[in-house]
């Protein structure tokens, strides 16, 4: 595991120098960091409850027959819109993020690679109590991504970067995120 670990963090630090042009060029105060590692061994079904047990908020979608799981573990950004304009607003927000991130996701072949998870209720007139508690859209940028698509699994690890991130704070946050697994 420390052997995965060390190899791990060595992986992101190098993409980091790789990227270091595009990361200090930006004129975005934010930048979203997507980093995806391959994670052949991590058997997901033995884990499932312990990850989701530890995790303040999670998000689980699976299409068996495409064979496709996502499993979303906490958040570094989320946003939630009430009302009739929710639509408009959330689609907004999502298409200004998706311009300010940096990945390796090519490492994934297929392209279905999710960055935000969320939900959104259809019509915002819900009289009864149970809907009280939620708003209209809800969507975040997860810390973590565990996605399967077919017989591959990835990490993916989020980080909110800015022009004063650190790398050594980065791979130090990735290292602690690994020990989840």
């Amino acid at each position: 595991m420390e052997d995965f670990i060390s190899r791990s963090v060595n992986s992101f630090s190098k993409f980091l120098s790789e990227k270091e042009e595009i990361l200090k060029r930006s004129k975005s105060s934010n930048l979203i960091i997507s980093f995806a590692l391959p994670s052949d061994k991590f058997e997901l079904r033995e884990k499932l409850d312990e990850i989701l047990n530890i995790s303040e908020r999670s998000f689980y979608f699976e299409h068996p027959e495409s064979e496709f799981t996502v499993i979303a573990i906490d958040e570094i950004l989320n946003f939630t819109e009430n009302g009739d304009g929710r639509f408009a607003i959330t689609d907004k927000k999502i298409k200004e993020w998706k311009d300010k991130v940096v990945t390796n996701h090519e490492i994934i072949k297929d392209r279905r690679t999710p960055l935000f998870v969320g939900a959104m209720k259809f019509t915002i007139e819900h009289p009864d109590n149970e809907w009280k508690d939620f708003s209209d859209s809800a969507w975040y940028i997860p810390k973590i991504i565990i996605l399967r698509i077919g017989k591959e699994q990835f990490f993916i690890f989020n980080f909110l970067y800015s022009q004063t991130s650190s790398y050594a704070r980065l791979t130090d946050q990735l290292g602690s995120r690994l020990q989840y697994f």
